[in-house]
């Protein structure tokens, strides 16, 4: 470990390397994480499941998914769900308890599935990678609008459970903790910035601007760009040396000529359109 790293073990208070390492770790599982909320939610495995059993629970997740596409969270009841799935209500309740545990597997399997089909052209450790998976992300996001609105309507509920919104907020984090991972490792976080906490304050102030956008304080063109402006205004507070560097010549540029931006954005909806025509950048055509 060196001299950098041990200075970052004290910034963030903690004692040794095998706990630093496991806060590293812990970003590095949140892709883990994600599968293991779907069984977490319902309570059991859907591996063990009656070929039965199983197909009333994807055709629950099916219309769910279908709903929320087409009539947002709060136009669709438990019964509505029921009738276009086929199954009764005891089924769901048995199965997911409520529609906002139903709602939240279906999400949480469409946001894992997502992740896992589309590809960037850079790596996902480093800024480019974050700017263009928000450019590609929020491109498929924008096109299923009611399905964006539904998930943002769900993490601001105040009856939702901790668990629910978790699921919500999963897809800022498979955005963002590898590249707060890859700074944390270089030494690029300033002194007593925790990567995971990092993690979830970026993805808390995102969310917000997504609410901003769901209640129509701007339109969709404004809408990236006030997540970039956002993203990166905050994490050039955080960070130091030639991250901060790069951070803010991009904020730079997103303020002005845009020239650098237009680049990513160009990249990005290019393998978006190609990916979406194969089937692959759009979370309306990931089925279960």
């Amino acid at each position: 470990m060196n001299r950098a790293q041990r200075a970052e073990i004290r910034g963030l208070g903690l004692n040794n390397a095998r706990t630093a390492k496991a806060a590293v770790a812990e970003l590095e599982a949140s892709g883990e994480r994600l599968s293991s909320l779907v069984e977490e939610l319902t309570g059991e495995s859907l591996t063990y499941a009656t070929p039965a059993i199983f197909e009333r629970r994807r055709s629950l997740l099916r219309a769910a998914s279908k709903m929320l596409a087409t009539k947002g969270f709060h136009g669709f009841t438990v019964k509505d769900v029921c009738v276009e799935a086929g199954v009764s209500p005891y089924t769901l309740y048995k199965a997911f308890e409520s529609k906002e545990r139903l709602v939240a597997v279906a999400l949480a399997t469409r946001f894992r599935a997502f992740h896992e089909r589309t590809s960037t052209l850079f790596p996902a450790a480093t800024l480019d990678g974050v700017v263009c998976r928000l450019i590609y992300s929020d491109r498929a996001l924008i096109e299923d609008s009611a399905t964006t609105k539904a998930v943002i309507a769900i993490h601001y509920s105040p009856s939702v459970d901790e668990s629910v919104r978790r699921v919500c907020r999963e897809k800022g984090r498979l955005i963002y903790s590898p590249w707060a991972n890859a700074l944390f490792r270089q030494g690029q976080l300033r002194r007593g910035v925790n990567p995971a906490e990092l993690t979830e304050d970026l993805t808390s102030v995102l969310f917000a601007v997504c609410w901003d956008w769901a209640r129509g304080a701007f339109d969709d063109e404004a809408f990236l760009q006030r997540k970039l402006k956002v993203m990166l205004a905050f994490m050039a507070g955080v960070t130091r040396g030639a991250a901060q560097a790069e951070i803010t010549a991009l904020l730079t540029d997103l303020l002005g000529p845009q020239k650098r931006l237009q680049e990513l954005r160009q990249l990005s909806v290019s393998n978006w359109l190609a990916e979406r025509d194969a089937g692959k950048g759009s979370l309306s055509r990931i089925g279960f």
